[in-house]
Formats: structure tokens, sequence, C-alpha cells
């Protein structure tokens, strides 16, 4: 599992990268109005003094289709080119 800081702006704000099984607990320690959580991109959610979320594997799968044999470098590379 990858956990990726959103807009950081520190060499030392990586990403963070955990076994499958493990459970990581997020708590937000401090009362101002700075604390939200967003995942997958949607809207953030207010977290209050003492919140915690817990993060862990999901029971679903995702299945993935290829619709071309290029890569991601391919179709950059035609892009750039014009």
């Amino acid at each position: 599992m990858i956990i990726t800081p959103i807009c950081s702006h520190s060499l030392s704000s990586r990403a963070i990268i955990v076994s499958k099984n493990d459970v990581i607990c997020v708590d937000a320690f401090d009362n101002d109005d700075s604390v939200y959580l967003t995942a997958d991109g949607q809207e953030g959610y207010r977290l209050w003094q003492d919140d915690k979320v817990y993060i862990k594997r999901s029971s679903f799968t995702a299945k993935f289709i290829k619709v071309s044999n290029l890569s991601f470098y391919d179709v950059l590379r035609t892009k750039l080119k014009g």
C-alpha cells in the first residue's frame, strides 16, 4: 500500500510504502480548522480533535483493461512531437 501526501512542498515529505496487511491510524490531534482528509481526489472531510482514521487494504479488487500496446511514454512522445 502506498500513502502519498497531497501538494507536499518539502523534500522530506514523501510517499510511505507499507505492507498490504498493515493498518495505519491517522490521529487528528490538533483542534484547528486545518485538518482535512481527502481520499482519491474526492471532497475533503473535516476532522475534529481526537478523530481517528484507519487505513487498510480493501477486500474489493479493481480490474484494468489495456486498450493499446503503446506505453505511457510512447503516447507522451507522440503528443510532444505535435
